[in-house]
């Protein structure tokens, strides 16, 4: 009797036999590139949504991530639309970001960097993105753990069950991450085919983050939240390599609050250029942005040193006593949100920032 067979059809099924196979499918990538388009909206404020095209890098711990992000909103009671692009490269050592300009491909402002080697926590949080649960399955507000840790971490239990009358296991986890059920799709590998999760106010977003402890409004002040939820629906998958992959899906989140009013932001997401590749013909984890010498670079895990931007590289500057004329080199990247930064310049982040606000909620505090 095959594997699919068995676990779809034993009584006694438990959900750590489940998360083995699941766990078999990521990363979908392991060393290759592919673009993601998410299309995004704060529902029910149709007339404000995202369009995000990112192409994505990635050999892990190296990643690169191109983000360009129009955003369409209601601006003194017109409809507009801003145009807002990034890119963040995560080399052998640190982190990098920068905000382009998408007319020259030049970098707008400074650089924001990690010089130093990242910490375990942040290497878990290194490439997320709304596409993550088809790469490398981690999902939203689940301190980046993949879905077959997630599922693990808490009380568990499987049973065979149908989904729009299709064969399936169905694995339930509850725990410190909340309410966790998913549908699981022997057929495909076990892949999942809808995810679905509540969230109490004493439950965590992420590492000593608890849902009631963290939410803001639209103008950045406290608000008391008293639960999120939220469902993953897969739409397609495809091959890739002599695997498979999830390669379009939905994704609607809902943060619910005190006093009765919820904001639900609706996601979908799309896979497509899948490439993979044995051996890179060229490094692709460096900075495509032009970025001038002399570009002032904000270390955040180096203050008060002061570091800019010279010859493709970040160096100490000089022009300080500390440095006393050393010229150390570094090649770091950093996943500080750029779109948070952007949003903001450009009057957008009610949007783009809401949008993507739980994904980035760890950058945007470095």
């Amino acid at each position: 009797m095959s594997l699919a067979l068995t676990l779809v059809t034993a009584s006694d099924l438990g959900a750590e036999d489940v998360a083995d196979p699941l766990a078999r499918n990521y990363p979908a990538v392991r060393r290759g590139s592919f673009t993601a388009t998410v299309r995004a909206r704060v529902a029910p404020e149709s007339s404000s949504q995202t369009i995000r095209v990112t192409r994505v890098h990635l050999d892990p711990p190296r990643w690169k991530i191109q983000d360009r992000v129009s955003a369409t909103f209601l601006r003194d009671g017109k409809t507009v639309t801003e145009t807002l692009q990034g890119e963040s490269v995560y080399p052998e050592v640190g982190r990098i970001t920068v905000s382009v300009d998408p007319a020259t491909g030049r970098a707008l402002g400074g650089v924001a960097a990690y010089v130093k080697p990242l910490s375990p926590a942040e290497l878990r949080e290194a490439g997320y993105g709304p596409f993550s649960l088809a790469v490398d399955g981690r999902t939203n507000a689940n301190g980046f753990l993949p879905l077959p840790e997630l599922i693990r971490d808490g009380q568990s239990a499987a049973e065979p069950a149908t989904l729009n009358g299709k064969p399936c296991v169905l694995v339930t986890s509850a725990g410190r991450w909340g309410r966790l059920s998913v549908w699981l799709d022997p057929g495909n590998g076990h892949l999942p085919i809808r995810i679905t999760q509540e969230k109490s106010a004493d439950d965590l977003l992420y590492e000593g983050e608890r849902v009631g402890s963290v939410a803001k409004d639209e103008d950045g002040k406290p608000v008391k939240q008293v639960g999120y939820k939220q469902e993953y629906v897969v739409k397609k998958v495809g091959k890739v390599g002599t695997g498979r992959m999830v390669t379009e899906f939905t994704h609607a989140a809902t943060d619910a609050f005190a006093d009765g009013s919820a904001r639900e932001i609706v996601e979908e997401v799309a896979i497509g250029d899948v490439r993979l590749v044995d051996k890179w013909d060229k490094d692709p984890f460096v900075l495509s942005a032009v970025v001038p010498d002399g570009t002032r670079v904000t270390a955040a895990d180096d203050q008060p040193i002061e570091y800019v931007w010279w010859g493709g590289q970040i160096v100490k500057d000089v022009n300080q006593s500390v440095a006393r004329g050393e010229v150390s080199p570094f090649t770091p990247a950093s996943q500080t949100p750029w779109w948070v930064y952007a949003a903001v310049a450009v009057g957008v982040a009610a949007v783009a920032g809401a949008v993507w606000r739980l994904a980035s909620r760890r950058g945007a505090a470095a």
